[in-house]
């Protein structure tokens, strides 16, 4: 009995070589998918934080209006001004990070 090389049920247009970028797609793909499954965890995370921080100079600004002392105005001025700056930047990293093809962007 003599062996055949072409084994039964085998695709014989497809060489090691077509598995092999097959393979190399799959990484690929599964990478894509990876990055994007992070980089969505991250921008959650800065949006979260930068709506804390809004929060916190909302409040800064509200107590500014009640105070009289010039001292407390002074400290929850620039407790308002930092807290909102830190928003702005955050916010401001988010929009570089979702890039022109997300429409919210200026």
């Amino acid at each position: 009995m003599a062996r055949t090389s072409k084994r039964e049920g085998s695709d014989p247009a497809m060489t090691p070589k077509d598995l092999g970028a097959v393979v190399a797609d799959d990484h690929a793909d599964a990478l894509r998918q990876e990055s994007e499954k992070i980089a969505g965890k991250i921008n959650e995370a800065y949006g979260k934080l930068a709506s804390k921080l809004r929060g916190k100079a909302d409040k800064a600004r509200s107590a500014l209006e009640t105070k009289k002392g010039e001292r407390k105005r002074a400290l929850l001025r620039r407790r308002f001004e930092l807290y909102a700056d830190a928003a702005n930047e955050l916010e401001m990293r988010m929009a570089d990070r979702r890039g022109p093809e997300d429409g919210n962007s200026d």
